[in-house]
């Protein structure tokens, strides 16, 4: 299985077109999950990261309480990440 640890804050328009690209070149490989990693954000990150979860079992969130920045994010991603492999790439 590959990780993909995606750190997001304030990506409402980008999350679509990411998991566009994204999603057929995981299929390609095989076994994956989407890690995305979330500071709190003020637009809808959160609800279309939740929506997509629905559509891909693939897909995970991680929710932080406040924001603790990309750094930690990427380490907290890393850390719930299931996958033999990790990559970790920015949604823009």
């Amino acid at each position: 299985m590959i990780s993909v640890v995606v750190p997001v804050y304030k990506e409402e328009g980008n999350i679509m077109p990411f998991l566009e690209r994204l999603e057929p070149v995981l299929e390609s490989i095989g076994s994956y999950e989407i890690l995305f990693c979330m500071d709190p954000s003020p637009d809808r990150t959160e609800d279309v990261v939740r929506k997509e979860i629905e559509r891909n079992v693939n897909i995970r969130l991680i929710v932080f309480s406040r924001r603790f920045g990309q750094p930690a994010s990427v380490i907290a991603g890393i850390q719930q990440s299931l996958g033999e492999t990790c990559v970790v790439i920015d949604v823009d």
